[in-house]
């Protein structure tokens, strides 16, 4: 306990410069927490966009699916599967899909689009995808062969709300689909790149046209937990082997998605270098101030060593004495940093433009308020500070009593 006083007396004796010390890592906490606590926050919205807007957040195909997307690599929608699904405590609501690529007229005017089949009301519970109609209406719950169309599709095609849309593709049973289509409604706008090119039909309909009777080529998954993804999905994974389907593989959106997952892990680094750049201000800051501590004591370490401190006292003393400070410093950086987190929580900061990853669209930099936010910054100061003070304390350990007496 002597030590521990001594220490924080020796705190109390430059308040000036342990008030500096002590701000230097204010500041480095606050800009910890808030680099923590703004990736995961940006990123995290990013990742409800995709997830909720399309993904979901796992999905379910034919094995090699997604490696080579066919036509041909489809699997039968029974309510078997459905059943399976059903039992997993972590799945929320289920939704099936058909995809091929087509060519879509009005007139005289054409252009390929992405065509996918759709359940209208179970995309309801997996996606937000009705509330990207900006013209017209969703599509009705039976079939009516209706199609929604996305805004670049309905630009080139000159195709508003009611016209009529031939789409012309292959079959599965290598005839030639062609139908024609009423144009219920268009999705998003010229800002969503995600939805520029596609045209949805209502399942049924997708399934007459392309002569996929009963068959399907994905089923998106929506969880209670979007942080809980990949152990869930591994064991949705294992639970439709179990029951017999052993032809169909789970795959969480991270596989859905790579190109994405990617560019947010690459933008993650980015994050961590600069919480090194703060890591290496606070050090230097941190070791600066520690060092001309010793520096000024050094007779007065000389006394203590003479009198008989060992050099394991005077080397804990200075530690402890850094420490303290850190702590303090962590204590007041979170009670700060939890104002600013709260900020970009609740209200973030608008883009002048929308920022665009991966063909998604991000307005808003927002923080989430997680325990990394609080508990990364609290370990990385902390521990950088009694790194950095070892060396100055190594220092006064070493000194020489009469080396000492005789430097002032």
């Amino acid at each position: 306990m002597l030590i521990f006083k001594m220490a924080f007396r020796n705190l109390l004796r430059q308040r000036r410069r342990s008030l500096l010390t002590g701000l230097t890592m204010v500041i480095g906490f606050i800009l910890f927490a808030l680099t923590v606590g703004t990736l995961e926050g940006s990123w995290g919205t990013m990742v409800e966009i995709i997830t909720r807007d399309h993904t979901g957040h796992a999905q379910i195909h034919r094995k090699g699916y997604l490696d080579r997307p066919s036509l041909y690599k489809n699997f039968a929608d029974t309510p078997e599967l459905y059943a399976t699904l059903a039992k997993e405590p972590a799945v929320a609501a289920v939704t099936p899909r058909i995809r091929s690529a087509a060519l879509a007229f009005v007139g005289m005017k054409t252009t390929g689009i992405e065509l996918i089949g759709i359940d209208p009301e179970r995309e309801r519970a997996v996606t937000r995808l009705a509330n990207k109609v900006r013209d017209g209406a969703f599509l009705p719950a039976a079939a009516a062969k209706q199609a929604l169309i996305g805004r670049n599709v309905a630009d080139v095609l000159k195709a508003p709300v009611g016209s009529e849309l031939t789409l012309i593709s292959q079959g599965a049973d290598g005839s030639v689909a062609n139908d024609l289509f009423t144009v219920a409604g268009i999705l998003g706008d010229a800002k969503d790149a995600s939805e520029q090119n596609r045209v949805y039909l209502h399942i049924a309909d997708a399934q007459d046209y392309l002569t996929l009777d009963g068959k399907v080529h994905e089923i998106a998954l929506l969880y209670h937990d979007r942080k809980k993804v990949e152990p869930a999905t591994g064991r949705v994974g294992a639970a439709i082997a179990a029951a017999g389907f052993r032809d169909l593989s789970a795959e969480s959106w991270m596989e859905v998605e790579p190109e994405f997952y990617r560019t947010m892990q690459a933008d993650k680094k980015g994050g961590d270098i600069q919480m090194l750049i703060v890591l290496l201000i606070v050090a230097v800051g941190v070791l600066n101030t520690v060092l001309m501590a010793v520096l000024e004591r050094t007779r007065e370490y000389g006394v203590m060593a003479a009198i008989g401190t060992s050099p394991r006292r005077l080397f804990s003393l200075i530690v402890i004495e850094t420490g303290m400070l850190a702590l303090l410093s962590s204590l007041l950086g979170a009670f700060l940093a939890s104002f600013a987190l709260w900020y970009f929580a609740a209200i973030g900061v608008t883009y002048p433009e929308p920022v665009t990853v991966a063909g998604y669209s991000l307005t808003t930099l927002t923080a989430d308020i997680t325990p990394a936010a609080y508990y990364k910054p609290f370990l990385i100061i902390f521990l950088t500070a009694l790194l950095v003070s070892m060396i100055p304390a190594l220092r006064a350990a070493r000194i020489k009593p009469v080396d000492a007496l005789r430097s002032l």
